[in-house]
């Protein structure tokens, strides 16, 4: 699933890495970019993910690593609107989700999930 998801949110394969998969995403100019390496010189985050759908997310600001949140099983992955960030729903706590936030600048957050039903009143 998350494999499936990333790959068309990202429009990029995921670098393959000891037992699962790897994006590095970079800020660039108010923006992110998918790249091969981690830069010293700016925010960037590492997200893992494996055939179990479990992600490790890292959040680094000039190479060095300021927040990881680990083996996390997810269920859900959702684009926010205008494509600002990324909503990862924890399978074992589903009214819980990690944002991962890619513009106007890469950031990393935990709280609340709400489903939003189109049909209700």
């Amino acid at each position: 699933m998350l494999y499936e998801d990333l790959m068309t949110l990202f429009q990029a394969a995921p670098k393959k890495d000891r037992g699962g998969w790897k994006y590095i995403i970079r800020e660039q100019n108010d923006k992110y970019e998918i790249v091969d390496e981690m830069l010293k010189n700016q925010m960037s985050i590492e997200l893992y993910f494996n055939e179990y759908d479990e992600v490790k997310i890292t959040l680094y600001k000039d190479g060095i690593p300021i927040s990881t949140m680990q083996r996390i099983a997810i269920s859900k992955v959702e684009l926010d609107e205008d494509e600002e960030g990324i909503q990862f729903v924890l399978e074992r706590m589903p009214s819980r989700m990690i944002r991962l936030q890619l513009k106007p600048y890469l950031a990393l957050e935990m709280g609340p999930y709400w489903e939003i039903c189109d049909d209700c009143e």
